[in-house]
């Protein structure tokens, strides 16, 4: 017999179907069945009821077995003998199992079971035809139908459950994907239910052939839009290009420098964050100054003599203190980071020493602009006038230094006397 009973009087229940073989005690003549009737009152009736007790010890059907089935074997044939009724205890020598006798009742149940169908039995003999993404399933209908007309074939496959239905013997399976293995199984259908699903047939569709070499184009040449212009709208364009192309470049630079800044902590930090933006904006500072410095050399162009020479001297001399200016302002902006991290007195001095230090090199680039500028309109002049030109331009530069060398010096001073 088996079932989902208890494993012992009273006891917990498996998790897996259990099974037990149990010998019939008496037969249908005999009235005795080990101690009956037990203590509650329960009479064994050999005419309707089979008493069977375990082969081996302790096997014996339980609560929870009820209902369930006492087959007997024959030549390979499974027949079903009695079904679980009732019992004193379970695996209890003096008090065997109690059976209805299947035997007893066999023309009232098939008097109640006259035209019941079954599910059919599963189709056999699939095959399958393999497209790229498709296959072509057949099979033969079951052996037995249950009782009942099949009304519908599935075709299911697997992996992916693509599926068909037919109330044919074949069909088509689409969706599938090219060079992969798969199983084809077949499930039958009538009133009663689907079948079990059948053997599987095993295909692999075939590979896509290789896609067809993309035809080579040529690459057209990159357009210059500034190849057209001329003069100062020229060196507009390709100054806006540049300058778009090194702000590009700065931010990237900025980006990966201001991770790096990332792994420390502090005042460390802080400096390393402001050199990154610092450095970044001098790097703009540096495209405007080159953009603006083209843009006035082209102008330049359409003059002449000595007035072109002046004007292309402006020009790179501009460009020069705009460069000094962006390096000073760096430098500043770094040093006041540093300043950060004192307090009091301290900080107040440092501020004023970075502050002082960028004033002094703005004053010494103008300078240096001035000097070129004066030099250049030097050049014209004869001789002896000339010498004396750049001279008067030297002493100009000079005393602007030695002033701008004394503010920073007094300006220093003042903030370390507190």
């Amino acid at each position: 017999m088996s079932g989902w009973g208890a494993l012992a009087s009273g006891g917990s229940y498996p998790t897996q179907l259990q099974g037990v073989t149990v010998g019939v005690l008496a037969d249908p003549s005999s009235s005795a069945c080990g101690s009956y009737p037990d203590p509650a009152g329960g009479t064994f009736q050999p005419a309707t009821m089979l008493c069977a007790g375990a082969v081996s010890p302790n096997r014996d059907s339980c609560q929870g077995d009820s209902g369930g089935p006492a087959a007997i074997e024959r030549s390979g044939t499974w027949t079903l003998a009695g079904v679980v009724s009732w019992g004193y205890g379970c695996a209890n020598p003096s008090y065997p199992g109690i059976y209805s006798r299947v035997t007893t009742y066999r023309e009232w149940v098939l008097a109640q079971t006259s035209g019941i169908s079954t599910p059919p039995a599963e189709p056999t003999t699939v095959s399958a035809s393999a497209g790229h993404t498709s296959a072509a399933v057949s099979w033969v209908a079951p052996a037995s139908n249950g009782g009942a007309a099949v009304t519908s074939y599935t075709a299911i496959i697997s992996p992916g459950g693509a599926t068909c239905a037919t109330a044919a013997t074949s069909c088509t399976v689409s969706g599938l994907t090219p060079g992969t293995s798969y199983q084809a199984t077949v499930v039958a259908r009538n009133t009663a239910g689907p079948s079990f699903s059948s053997t599987a047939a095993s295909f692999v569709t075939p590979a896509l052939p290789p896609a067809p070499a993309p035809t080579p184009t040529a690459t057209p040449a990159p357009v210059d839009p500034c190849a057209t212009l001329a003069g100062v709208a020229k060196a507009t364009c390709e100054g806006n290009a540049s300058r778009t192309q090194a702000v590009a470049q700065g931010k990237a630079t900025r980006a990966q420098a201001l991770d790096a800044c990332g792994v420390r902590t502090g005042t460390a930090r802080k400096r390393c964050i402001a050199a990154a933006n610092a450095t970044y904006r001098r790097s703009v500072a540096k495209a405007n100054a080159e953009r603006a410095r083209d843009i006035a050399l082209a102008r330049c162009d359409s003059r002449t003599g000595r007035s072109k020479k002046r004007c292309t001297s402006n020009a790179k001399a501009t460009y020069s203190r705009s460069i000094r200016v962006a390096a000073a302002l760096r430098a500043r902006t770094i040093a006041l980071a540093g300043c950060s991290a004192k307090r009091g007195s301290a900080r107040r001095a440092c501020t004023v020493v970075a502050r002082a230090r960028y004033t002094r090199s703005v004053k010494v680039a103008s300078a240096i602009r001035a000097r070129s500028v004066a030099r250049a309109r030097c050049q014209g002049l004869p001789s002896a006038r000339r010498t004396r030109c750049v001279a008067q331009a030297n002493r100009a530069y000079r005393a602007k230094v030695a002033a701008a060398n004394s503010q920073r010096s007094r300006a220093i001073a003042r903030a370390r006397r507190g």
